[in-house]
């Protein structure tokens, strides 16, 4: 049961039969490897139940939004279930908390209190997360969600030659960083938005007050990556009556942009449950295979 799994070493993924018991989730096992990283700000990890120190491994960061907490929210989006199906290293970190006890990033937005270096916590986190496991530096992706969008796009923003991609679901980029998105460097991007978001609304009227607003209509933010990742080509697909896909690829170093958008869809997070015709998740690996791919075929020496 989950009590014989507590307070083993280290955390990796268990067998499928083995995730719920009773309700709860066990997220432990032995294997050679320290409980978390970083000793200051300590985060918990996923690996593999086969994690093989000689093989290297995608990274996938995974970032909460306003209130949630990181392994919470990596399983309620489906992440830490496809650790071993789909065979990455998963961190999941917490923000800091707020006076009222709220998680929180700190994406330039001074909305919860004694402002954070968070792009400086996430940076050095995943500098350790190299050192302790095997990790593929051309597969560091970042995942996430409403306010861990917010974060997501800062720090590829201000990191932009950490990561090799960054999907924001039902976030956007904050006031701050749209305003000094002339510093800011090509990386593959994808985008979830819902068209009927009332807390991150669609058209860029989102509040400045706190920090939080400020930066415009998400199409405009969209055609910004689009310009800066130098993209050539574009196709739309409708996937649902809710839901299309715009598609804007072979950009610079193989960078693509996707965006989602989602009709009679608030600040939720799409899956195929609620009418949306689409699981983010599966999107999420879609474009992080995507853009890996185009990234290799790049190495590849032409022949003639």
């Amino acid at each position: 049961d989950c009590n014989s799994l507590r307070g083993q070493p280290c955390r990796t993924a268990p067998p499928i039969e083995n995730r719920v018991v009773d309700g709860d989730f066990c997220p432990v096992s032995l294997c050679p490897l320290p409980e978390t990283i970083h000793a200051e700000r300590p985060s918990e990890f996923v690996v593999p139940g086969d994690y093989d120190a000689s093989k290297e491994y995608p990274l996938v960061v995974v970032l909460h939004g306003f209130g949630a907490f990181g392994s919470i929210q990596s399983f309620i989006l489906g992440v830490t279930q496809q650790v071993d199906t789909r065979d990455f290293v998963l961190v999941h970190p917490d923000g800091t908390v707020d006076p009222d006890g709220r998680r929180f990033w700190y994406s330039g937005a001074s909305c919860c209190g004694t402002p954070q270096d968070d792009v400086g916590y996430l940076t050095s986190l995943i500098e350790e997360a190299k050192s302790t496991f095997n990790i593929n530096e051309d597969q560091v992706y970042l995942f996430g969600h409403s306010n861990g969008g917010f974060m997501s796009y800062t720090l590829v923003a201000e990191k932009p030659d950490v990561f090799k991609a960054t999907a924001s679901i039902i976030g956007t980029m904050s006031g701050y960083t749209w305003k000094h998105r002339d510093q800011i460097k090509p990386v593959s991007i994808l985008q979830i938005s819902g068209l009927d978001d009332k807390i991150i609304p669609y058209d860029g009227s989102m509040s400045p007050k706190g920090g939080w607003g400020g930066a415009p209509n998400q199409d405009v933010i969209m055609d910004f990556w689009k310009s800066l990742n130098q993209t050539k080509t574009e196709d739309i697909v409708k996937i649902s009556d809710k839901t299309t896909a715009h598609y804007y690829k072979d950009g610079v170093n193989g960078n693509q942009v996707w965006h989602y958008k989602i009709k009679r869809f608030g600040h939720r997070f799409p899956h195929k449950g609620n009418g949306t015709g689409i699981s983010s998740a599966e999107e999420i690996w879609r474009f992080f295979g995507a853009v890996s791919r185009k990234s290799e075929e790049r190495k590849v020496p032409k022949t003639d």
